[in-house]
């Protein structure tokens, strides 16, 4: 089964990330090599962030996929109940949700992933990321 992860971010918001360099190296590196695929998707679903591992495995470029909204790589028959976890994620305090889903390959090929959904946020509680 193939594994993606999902980041919620606010790009409107300055995070610590920015105030650390050597943090946001690490967090690239991280991000870009994982063998799993990885993608950062703003308040308003669009994507901001594709890894290499995102792309090869839905058969996208980079370019391809930013900008992107998310809920179009879905599966038709999953997206309801997706949308609640998003929801859920984007409310709650819990830190993710998990489910698994089918994704849509560029050649219209449903691929079985485990999703992960996660939502980091400032002191206040509020969304960052």
């Amino acid at each position: 089964m193939n594994r993606l992860h999902i980041s919620s971010s606010n790009p409107q918001q300055d995070g610590p990330a920015s105030e650390c360099p050597e943090s946001e190296e690490s967090f690239r590196d991280i991000f870009e090599y994982a063998p799993f695929g990885m993608c950062v998707i703003g308040l308003d679903r669009c994507i901001l962030q594709a890894n290499a591992a995102l792309c090869l495995m839905l058969g996208y470029s980079p370019e391809q996929l930013l900008g992107t909204d998310w809920t179009k790589l879905i599966n038709a028959g999953d997206l309801g109940s997706l949308s609640q976890k998003w929801e859920l994620a984007a409310e709650a305090t819990s830190v993710c949700q998990r489910t698994k889903t089918r994704v849509l390959h560029r050649s219209g090929v449903d691929l079985w992933v485990s999703l992960r959904v996660s939502v980091l946020r400032d002191a206040k509680g509020c969304p960052l990321y």
